[in-house]
């Protein structure tokens, strides 16, 4: 997490799109266990190896779009 959030502060130099990134981010945690919640799904070992994945992309993705909309 420090690591995110420090590769986060060096892309924006800005504390208010870290967190705009990171808010991003947290909304896809919270869908993603709503979504298992309500469908019945459990963690298992696949599940757990593309959290990191998820994560990855949704923070490279919350840079993108918040440098193309500068």
């Amino acid at each position: 997490g420090i690591l995110l959030l420090a590769a986060l502060g060096f892309a924006f130099r800005n504390g208010r799109e870290v967190l705009l990134s990171v808010a991003a981010v947290a909304l896809g945690l919270l869908l993603l266990l709503a979504v298992m919640s309500v469908a019945g799904w459990e963690w298992n070992l696949m599940n757990l190896l593309a959290l990191p994945l998820m994560l990855g992309t949704g923070i490279d993705y919350g840079i993108h779009m918040q440098l193309a909309l500068r």
